[in-house]
């Protein structure tokens, strides 16, 4: 039986982040039962489809509803489509359900709401906790909402609690950044991710006030020192790096994320949801409709509600597994990887080993890892796999 992730998207916000490039959109009312019954549709579809998504030849280990913001989906609809995803692919025994939420898109009765429809494991969008700099993002909430979220999160009965910080922001200071991680470490959480803002121009959501930033965001210099002081932080209060963004006390590290880190098989749902697998050396990956009207009317055509499907070649695969499994802290065992994907190890070694010799990375019992300068250029490294 092979493991399998389960995405979830909830393409509905209250309001659009103006550096948000998900697909999103921003709505009083969400669909919030005819989404439900068309994503239940189409989990109906992809099983019929593809024999391998029947019950009984995958198993969850996690699911995860992202957006959006899937904390204003009413519970009870996602209770049903939780419920219909146990019975259809089945859970494996400590299966992870995270729910994305933000701060001002929850309360306690949402929140023991969620818990008792099976969600274990809550991640808030907070972002920061200077409310300049939230303002500067477009972000609605306070960071007062933020700090109760978590609160209220802790009665409800969440033991796995995650909170999202983003750094190097306009006019951000290093002193800024680091109260920022110091704040949300104070708060006891078990996870905490650690993300630069990048901006490109084109894909702002909107055209002010966030593009009138660009000149004001930190230099590199600086952003690296945020990012250390900050994962500085994080590692004083226990929560340890495990991922170039991510920290987590012992045992919580996201099974979720760590799923696509490692290149298992994943299922995507709903409006802007992308899933893949991979079977005998080749991959297959599809991307949905981003419109809730597009996604609604293939499937009432009976149709897949994909706008987009990309076969994955061996070389493909073995450029994304090297890539996403470089940015894990344990690296990835290179041989075996080579082996898979059919990439001639010798090559590949050497390049390792160029790697090490430069500081950038170590290579040792076959495992290659990269060392904290390496995770610093990351990309930059994983180009020269192409």
């Amino acid at each position: 039986m092979r493991a399998l992730a389960l995405y979830v998207h909830f393409p509905f916000c209250r309001s659009k982040c103006p550096y948000c490039d998900f697909a999103s959109v921003a709505t009083r009312e969400a669909p919030h039962e005819a989404y439900a019954k068309a994503l239940l549709l189409e989990l109906d579809r992809r099983c019929e489809v593809w024999p391998d998504f029947r019950e009984g030849h995958m198993q969850a280990t996690s699911v995860y509803f992202g957006g959006g913001t899937p904390s204003l989906w009413e519970p009870r609809c996602l209770a049903k489509v939780l419920e219909r995803l146990e019975k259809k692919l089945g859970f494996a025994e400590g299966v992870e359900i995270t729910l994305e939420a933000n701060p001002n898109a929850v309360d306690a009765f949402s929140l023991s709401a969620f818990r008792h429809a099976g969600i274990n494991r809550l991640s808030l969008g907070v972002q920061s906790f200077e409310e300049a700099m939230l303002r500067c993002l477009g972000r609605t909430h306070s960071a007062k909402e933020a700090r109760q979220a978590a609160l209220e999160a802790r009665k409800a009965g969440f033991e796995n609690l995650s909170v999202d910080l983003l750094y190097a922001l306009p006019g951000q200071s290093l002193q800024q950044a680091c109260a920022d991680a110091q704040t949300a470490v104070a708060l006891g959480i078990e996870h905490l991710s650690l993300y630069a803002l990048t901006l490109e121009e084109e894909l702002l959501s909107q055209a002010v006030p966030m593009a009138k930033a660009l000149p004001q965001l930190p230099k590199e210099a600086l952003s690296l020192a945020m990012r250390r002081h900050m994962a500085h932080v994080a590692a004083e209060a226990g929560l340890q790096r495990y991922e170039l963004s991510n920290h987590a006390r012992q045992g919580r590290a996201s099974v979720h994320n760590l799923s696509y880190w490692k290149g298992s098989d994943y299922m995507g749902l709903g409006a802007g949801a992308v899933g893949a697998f991979t079977r005998n050396g080749a991959g297959l990956r599809w991307f949905n409709f981003q419109r809730w009207e597009d996604y609604a009317r293939a499937l009432s055509e009976g149709k897949l509600p994909e706008e987009q499907r990309e076969f994955l070649s061996m070389q493909t695969l073995f450029v994304e597994r090297a890539m996403l499994g470089l940015r894990l802290v344990e690296g990835i065992e290179l041989q075996p990887l080579c082996r898979a994907c059919g990439k001639n190890v010798e090559e590949v070694e050497a390049l390792a080993q160029a790697w090490e010799a430069g500081g950038w990375a170590t290579y040792a019992c076959g495992r290659l890892r990269l060392s904290e300068r390496g995770m610093d250029i990351h990309s930059a490294l994983c180009l020269q796999l192409l």
